[in-house]
């Protein structure tokens, strides 16, 4: 059963855990989850912000993962590690 707008609304202004709301409607962690990033229900709740996904070196489209990692030549990725991408000024996210 789809979800309807107010209860798209708890789940974009709740401070409870992806679990418990899960739990509370009836769906997985992972819906909950696609609600708050704004991958489903983008039709409800319009005027509410949806969350940014953490942003890692591995999602970047200049990620390799070989022994130069950064396909754009950062150094810091190598010291920082793939958290790296939250103050990466040239971080892409792949599609």
């Amino acid at each position: 059963m789809p979800l309807t707008d107010d209860e798209v609304r708890w789940i974009l202004t709740s401070d409870e855990s992806l679990n418990a709301l899960a739990r509370r409607f009836g769906k997985t962690k992972q819906a909950m989850s696609s609600i708050r990033l704004g991958r489903t229900y983008q039709h409800l709740a319009t005027d509410l912000p949806r969350r940014l996904p953490a942003r890692s070196c591995y999602s970047c489209h200049s990620w390799r993962g070989t022994t130069d990692l950064c396909g754009q030549g950062v150094p810091d990725v190598a010291s920082e590690g793939p958290n790296f991408a939250r103050d990466c000024e040239l971080y892409q996210p792949q599609r």
